[in-house]
C-alpha cells in the first residue's frame, strides 16, 4: 500500500492552479442540468441516486456508476492499447468509439493515474463547456509542461491557465480572432497559393501526375503561410532549394508529435527517470527551440528596427504581423514572444496541412462533389489568378466540402476539460476537478446527428443535419478557449483549395488511407494523389 501510494504520487499529473501546476480540491457545488435524463435513465438499479440543489430537485446517477471498461489497479486501461507487446496510442480514437458503442455516449476511463469521463454526445458537450466560466481549465500537454519546467522555459499559451492564459490570449486575440486584421493578408497569402499551386506542377510533371507524398508538400506550403500572418514576410519555403532551417524544423516537429502522443497517454515515468523515449523527446523539443529562436531572432531585430523608424503604431506598415504587433505593445517580453511565436507555427504547420490532406483526399475519391465544387468556383471565380475576401464570401461550396472533410477525418480527435464545479452529464453527477473529453470521432459517427456518417457528403452541410448545429464548432473548441488560429486556418484552407481545384482535377489511385493518432489524426501513409491539370474545357495530365 505505502508503495502504491508513492508511486501515485509521483506520477500523478500536476494540478492546475491559477497559473500552472495544480489540480481543483473536490468541493461539492451545486449541479448545472441539462435537463434531458431522469431517473429512469440511470442504466444500474442498485445505485444509491443524489439528489441535487436544483429547484426541481433532479435526482442524478452518481459518479461511481459511469459505466466503462474494467482496469487493472494502479495501471487501469492502459494494458487495453497493446500492440502485440508494446503500448501503441495510434488506434485511441478508434478504441473510444468501441467502447462509446459498448457502453453508451458517457464512459469512464483510467489511463495509470488518470481517471477520464469521456463524451460521444455533443449536446452534452456543450452543457460542459457552458459550465466553463470566464476562465476555462484545460488539461495541459502534460510532458511538454514537464520538459519546459524542467529547461526554465515560459510554459506558452496551450499550457496556461486562468490569469496568466486570460492574458496571453487576450494580447494575442486582437489580431488573430478580428476579421478585417486578417483579411488584410489575403493578397500575400494568394501569392502563396498561387506558387504551390505551380509547385504541384513542377513535381507532378515527371511522376505520372501524381505526388509522392501530398502531406509533406503541404507542411512547406503551411510553414510559408503562416510566416505571412507571423512576420508579413516569404520564408522561402516553396523555392526549388528551401532554405535547411525550414526542412529541419518540420521533420523535428512531425519527430515531436510522435512521441508527444505515445508520453501523453501512457505512465508518466520519464518523471522519476529519463526513459529512451523521453530523451528522444527531448532531442526534438531541444531542436524545435533552437531552430525557432534562429529563425525568429532576425525577424524579432527587424520587427525592432521597423517599429523604431514609425513614430506611430499606426504610422507602421509591418504593424499588420504578429510579430511587430507583439514586439510594438511591449505586453510581452521577447522570451515570451519568441515561444509564444514557435508555438503558434508548430500549431499552423501541423493541423492545417494535415486538414489540407483529408480535404483534398475525400475529392480526389468523390468525382461528383468535385464536380460541383469545381463548377461553383468557375462562377465565382472563373480563371482569375487572384482570389478576394468578397469571393470567398460566395463559396458556400468550399467551406461544406472543408467541414465535411474535417467531420469524416477530425484533426483534432479529443477536446477537454477540468470541470471547476459539479455538472449533470448523462444523468451523471460529475464532481469538480474531473478531466472530461468529447470524442470528436465518435460524435461524427452519431447517427442521430448525421445520416450515413460514414459518407463523405458536403451536401449535409448545405441542408444542415442536426448534427451540423454543433460538430463544426466543437472541431475548434468552443467557449473562451476557442483555437486562436481558426480564422486564419479557415482563411488558408478556403484560399488553397479554391486554387487546387481551379486548376487540377484530383484523383487517387491507390490503397484507401486510414487515419491514425499522432496528437492530431494523420494518414497512416503517405497520400499519393494525381493531379490533373485543367486546360479550358478538357483535363490532361501536365506535360
Amino acid at each position: 500500500m505505502k508503495l502504491r501510494n508513492f508511486m501515485s504520487n509521483v506520477l500523478r499529473i500536476p494540478k492546475l492552479t491559477s497559473g500552472f501546476g495544480k489540480l481543483l480540491p473536490h468541493p461539492v457545488a451545486v449541479t448545472t442540468s441539462s435537463g434531458h435524463y431522469n431517473v429512469q435513465k440511470c442504466p444500474f438499479n442498485h445505485v444509491q441516486l443524489i439528489e441535487t440543489s436544483d429547484s426541481d430537485h433532479e435526482q442524478l446517477c452518481p459518479f461511481k456508476a459511469i459505466p466503462g471498461a474494467p482496469g487493472l489497479p494502479f495501471i487501469g486501461n492502459l494494458l487495453d492499447y497493446r500492440d502485440k507487446y508494446k503500448l501503441c496510442f495510434t488506434e485511441i480514437f478508434k478504441i473510444f468509439h468501441k467502447r462509446s458503442e459498448k457502453y453508451g455516449e458517457i464512459i469512464k476511463e483510467t489511463l495509470g493515474p488518470e481517471e477520464i469521463i469521456s463524451i460521444s454526445n455533443a449536446e452534452e458537450y456543450m452543457n460542459v463547456i457552458r459550465a466553463d466560466g470566464r476562465q476555462p481549465i484545460r488539461p495541459p500537454l502534460e510532458p511538454l509542461a514537464h520538459y519546459r519546467r524542467e529547461k526554465g522555459l515560459e510554459i506558452g499559451i496551450f499550457n496556461s491557465q486562468s490569469e496568466v492564459w486570460h492574458r496571453y490570449r487576450k494580447i494575442l486575440s486582437k489580431k488573430l480572432l478580428v476579421p478585417k486584421m486578417i483579411t488584410c493578408h489575403i493578397p500575400s497569402k494568394n501569392a502563396v497559393a498561387n506558387d504551390f499551386v505551380h509547385r504541384l506542377g513542377c513535381l507532378t510533371h515527371e511522376n505520372n501526375g501524381e505526388t509522392e507524398d501530398l502531406r509533406q508538400e503541404l507542411f512547406r506550403w503551411s510553414m510559408e503561410t503562416a510566416g505571412i500572418m507571423l512576420f508579413n514576410e516569404r520564408l522561402g519555403c516553396l523555392e526549388a532549394n528551401p532554405p535547411s532551417v525550414a526542412i529541419d524544423f518540420v521533420k523535428n516537429l512531425q519527430g515531436f508529435l510522435g512521441h508527444l502522443n505515445y508520453l501523453l497517454f501512457s505512465m508518466p515515468l520519464y518523471k522519476i527517470f529519463r526513459t529512451k523515449r523521453w530523451r528522444e523527446f527531448e532531442h526534438y523539443n531541444d531542436q524545435l527551440v533552437s531552430i525557432g529562436s534562429s529563425l525568429l531572432k532576425k525577424k524579432m531585430e527587424k520587427a525592432q528596427e521597423l517599429m523604431l523608424c514609425s513614430e506611430t503604431d499606426e504610422d507602421n506598415q509591418s504593424n499588420n504581423e504578429l510579430l511587430s504587433h507583439l514586439v510594438s505593445q511591449k505586453l510581452l517580453t521577447m522570451k515570451e514572444s519568441t515561444h509564444m511565436a514557435i508555438e503558434l507555427l508548430m500549431a499552423s504547420v501541423e493541423s492545417v496541412s494535415t486538414s489540407m490532406s483529408w480535404i483534398l483526399y475525400c475529392l480526389a475519391n468523390n468525382p461528383d462533389a468535385q464536380e460541383q465544387l469545381y463548377k461553383e468556383i468557375q462562377n465565382v471565380v472563373g480563371d482569375s489568378e487572384t482570389v478576394t475576401a468578397e469571393m470567398l464570401q460566395q463559396l458556400p461550396f468550399v467551406k461544406a466540402c472543408f467541414k465535411e472533410a474535417v467531420r469524416v477525418y477530425p484533426v483534432v480527435f479529443f477536446i477537454s476539460r477540468i470541470l471547476q464545479k459539479d455538472v449533470n452529464i448523462c444523468g451523471y453527477k460529475v464532481p469538480t476537478g474531473t478531466k472530461v473529453q468529447a470524442s470528436l470521432y465518435s460524435i461524427s459517427r452519431d447517427t442521430n446527428m448525421f445520416s450515413n456518417p460514414e459518407k463523405y457528403d458536403p451536401h449535409r452541410w448545405i441542408r444542415k443535419e442536426p448534427g451540423c448545429r454543433y460538430y463544426y464548432n466543437l472541431v475548434f473548441g468552443q467557449g473562451a478557449r476557442m483555437c486562436l488560429g481558426r480564422r486564419v486556418a479557415e482563411l488558408d484552407i478556403h484560399l488553397l483549395l479554391t486554387k487546387i481545384i481551379q486548376n487540377y482535377h484530383l484523383e487517387y489511385h491507390h490503397e484507401d488511407v486510414k487515419p491514425k493518432a499522432n496528437i492530431v489524426l494523420i494518414p497512416d501513409r503517405p497520400i499519393k494523389l494525381k493531379f490533373i491539370r485543367r486546360n479550358s474545357d478538357r483535363r490532361k495530365t501536365l506535360n
